[in-house]
């Protein structure tokens, strides 16, 4: 049988979940926990879209920057600003949850900018519509 795996045991047949039906239960669990915090995430994707970042305009950026580093300092983060002259700041960002020292490493790399000039918002103000979230950024790095 593909996809589970039969065990039988004092003349009983049993079907045993295999390693798919362990994935499709983390990810519904994954997803209801998800839409717990539907709400929240939607506020803050707003709070991100609304801080304009034009790449060019390195005050817009850093702005945006240390309201992304509040963020993740509120989730336990420790954040070091790395200091451009020209274009906004980049963000060190380092986190780690579990007990003692983690075991590896992983990288996460992002950015802060969008390609929208300031005002964009005028034109094109965050929204959710029909189930998608539109403004300037939601489709790239401020969504995620």
């Amino acid at each position: 049988m593909f996809g589970n795996t039969a065990v039988v045991a004092a003349g009983r047949a049993r079907i045993m979940p295999s390693a798919m039906d362990e994935t499709t239960q983390f990810l519904r669990a994954l997803r209801r926990d998800l839409r717990r915090h539907e709400t929240g995430m939607l506020r803050l994707l707003g709070r991100f879209v609304r801080a304009e970042s034009p790449s060019l305009d390195k005050g817009a950026v850093d702005k945006f920057g240390r309201i992304l580093a509040g963020e993740w300092r509120k989730r336990g983060a420790k954040v070091k600003f790395l200091r451009q002259s020209e274009r906004g700041d980049h963000l060190f960002v380092r986190l780690w949850c579990g007990p003692g020292r983690p075991a590896g490493r992983i990288l996460l790399l992002g950015h802060m900018d969008t390609v929208y000039e300031m005002g964009s918002l005028r034109k094109m103000p965050f929204k959710i519509s029909g189930g998608q979230a539109w403004g300037p950024g939601t489709f790239d790095m401020k969504g995620g």
